[in-house]
């Protein structure tokens, strides 16, 4: 289980956001406002390089339609006093009505087309956080921290124009034109009095102060929202994942998972409340200042007038000029601030986004299709492996694996075996190169493994895992994790006949292109326990690749089906390499040699029946799972009456 998701349950949402507020905390590669800009606007340049003209034809006609708004009052008054003819006077008045007409269509074009660009740009950034998921190494996809971060990085693309890219193009060019503005207006009132425009300068800064405050803790609880929100994400997928449902009712989880929710919901108010409080203190604040700085200005304009150094046209022009600086300047400041947010939280998004991929130049998709198709003739040459002196871990001093030696000569069925936790499973890993060992040496054929490029790598295993995914897609395409079309549907048919499905698929209706779960379709296709592991048998018959391995394919099946599948993969691997992984010991009689595991090391080494001779662990642990299948009249549970009185 995520860790993040057993701290949830076992914590509770308050304390979860002490405990998530704290991790990862590491220093944050920093990424500059002006570098974020920079980003996201050569995305949306990139992929559609007329919105720069667009841009450009929005900011100059919002620039020039509120000047025109605010000097088409001082053009008339000023006709008016003038007495010019009605024709002058129409004329006069079309022009500005037309021009603005003009302004306002071009303006409109350049914003709602662009719109349109500005959310398939934002599409391809979701997918590109898609994608990294997909390309990222191995280790970050383990780790609840850097989980955290992909998180984080989706929400960023979240939220419709309130997404991060959303709120850049729509932000930026408002500022540009807000501050063209402030300029403007600035020029008009200043040269009527410069003290009014020290006046609302001032206040204006005021402004900024207060909403910098605001910005500054929004941000300081910007985690705890995301947790939160993330929460709700693990409530939702415990809630409605369907292989869940059924321990939901049977055993009452609704009522607490009900509750849980209800905790992070009043966790949500809380810290909403808290938001929406210092919110409100800062609007009223504002709203004062700009009470005072109106009245202020309108008393001065009115008392210019009265002394007739300003005429009835500069009046109005004035009083236009001063309302709108004010605005200018608070959507100016709102714009600033907003975009300091906004490259706050694109910061998460260009940290996970900057993670190294795993194999750019190439990968175990750009597989050749040569090898899908080969015949049984051309079979793969079997390979050694050779671990040397390996030491890994996943946290810095607490190793899995120590001094770690052992040599699987080509062609030999080795079983690793031992209780949880020993380190089988991390074998596989470093094997198949989803790791690489902090010390030490691995080598596959002879070659150090690090010589190879990851694609390279993982093409010389066909691996089983205990969490076999089944995708919503066609059996073909589950088949081979390739699409359809690049897939050998003949060499698919032979590999599920020889692994016993394909006859109970003629039988059922069941082709290569009926669709799997019932995710997508209600009538697609599910397997059994001892049916999934067959069709992953098919798949590695289907690659046929040198070395075979079997991470505890067989934990969910019963003894029955697990010697059956067993049996199976034993027939496959005559001259490959492969290794079992297990901690029960079925698998131990198809093997040429059993290792056992203690502590990160090899303890004991031999076949079945040179370990049974010894009498040591495997012997003991073999001799108490046998136990359970023996006496199958006694009833589980009941021991002998001696053993009993002891």
């Amino acid at each position: 289980m995520d860790r993040t998701v057993h701290a949830f349950f076992f914590m509770g949402p308050a304390k979860l956001v002490k405990y998530m507020a704290g991790k990862g905390e590491g220093k944050m590669k920093k990424y500059t406002l002006a570098g974020n800009l920079w980003f996201y606007y050569r995305k949306l340049f990139g992929c559609f390089p007329e919105m720069a003209v667009r841009t450009v034809c929005y900011i100059g006609c919002s620039v020039l339609l509120p000047l025109f708004s605010i000097y088409l009052p001082k053009l008339l008054l000023d006709l008016v006093e003038k007495r010019v003819s009605p024709a002058v006077l129409a004329a006069g008045i079309g022009g500005f009505v037309l021009a603005a007409a003009a302004l306002n269509g071009i303006g409109g074009w350049a914003r709602e087309g662009g719109y349109f660009m500005m959310l398939h740009t934002r599409e391809r950034l979701m997918y590109d956080v898609f994608r990294k998921f997909l390309r990222t190494e191995y280790r970050f996809t383990e780790d609840s921290d850097y989980r955290g971060k992909y998180f984080a990085a989706l929400q960023c693309n979240y939220g419709g124009d309130w997404s991060v890219s959303q709120r850049f193009y729509d932000t930026l060019p408002d500022l540009i034109v807000h501050a063209l503005c402030f300029v403007l207006y600035s020029a008009v009132i200043g040269y009527l009095h410069p003290a009014i425009l020290v006046l609302l300068v001032s206040i204006s800064a005021v402004h900024y102060v207060l909403g910098e405050r605001e910005r500054r803790y929004k941000e300081s609880v910007r985690g705890q929202e995301d947790n939160l929100d993330r929460w709700r994400q693990v409530l939702e997928s415990c809630s409605q994942n369907r292989k869940g449902a059924k321990d939901l009712r049977i055993f009452g989880l609704e009522g607490w998972l009900a509750d849980r929710a209800q905790k992070v919901i009043a966790e949500e108010k809380k810290l909403g409340l808290i938001i929406r409080k210092k919110e409100s203190l800062r609007e009223n604040a504002v709203a004062a200042m700009d009470a005072v700085r109106d009245f202020a200005a309108y008393a001065w304009l009115a008392g210019a007038v009265a002394k007739g150094q300003i005429g009835a046209g500069d009046f109005v022009l004035c009083i236009g000029a001063v309302r709108g600086f004010g605005d200018f300047l608070n959507q100016m400041i709102a714009g600033i601030q907003l975009l300091l947010v906004t490259s706050d939280r694109a910061a998460h998004y260009r940290e996970y986004c900057a993670l190294p991929d795993e194999e750019p130049e190439d990968g175990p998709q750009t597989g050749n299709r040569q090898e899908a198709s080969a015949g049984e003739e051309a079979r793969p040459q079997a390979l050694s492996i050779d671990f040397c002196d390996v030491s890994f871990g996943y946290r810095e001093g607490e190793d899995v694996l120590r001094h770690f030696s052992l040599h699987i000569a080509p062609g030999e069925r080795v079983a690793l075996v031992g209780e949880n936790g020993v380190g089988k499973s991390t074998f596989v890993k470093l094997l198949t190169g989803l790791y690489e060992p902090r010390e030490g040496t691995i080598r596959i054929g002879g070659r150090d493994a690090k010589e190879m490029s990851k694609g390279e790598r993982y093409r010389l295993f066909s691996a089983v895992f205990q969490e076999n995914r089944i995708f919503p897609f066609t059996v073909l395409e589950n088949l081979t994790l390739r699409p359809s079309q690049c897939a050998d549907r003949e060499r698919a048919k032979w590999a599920l006949g020889k692994a016993g499905l394909w006859e109970v698929f003629e039988r059922k209706g069941i082709s290569l292109d009926s669709y799997m779960t019932k995710e997508l379709l209600r009538e697609g296709v599910e397997l059994s326990g001892g049916q999934l592991q067959r069709f992953m048998l098919a798949r590695a018959l289907y690659y046929d690749r040198p070395v075979l391995v079997l991470d505890e394919p067989t934990a969910a099946l019963d003894p029955i089906a697990e010697r059956e599948v067993y049996e199976a993969y034993a027939k496959i691997t005559e001259k490959k390499t492969a290794v079992f992984i297990s901690h029960r010991l079925a698998s131990t009689r198809f093997s040429d040699r059993i290792v056992l595991l203690e502590g990160g090391k090899v303890t004991e080494c031999g076949t079945h029946e040179e370990l049974l001779a010894q009498g040591k662990h495997y012997a003991k642990m073999f001799a108490l799972q046998a136990s359970y299948y023996r006496d199958s009249e006694k009833p589980l549970g009941k021991g002998e009456e001696k053993g009993d009185e002891r």
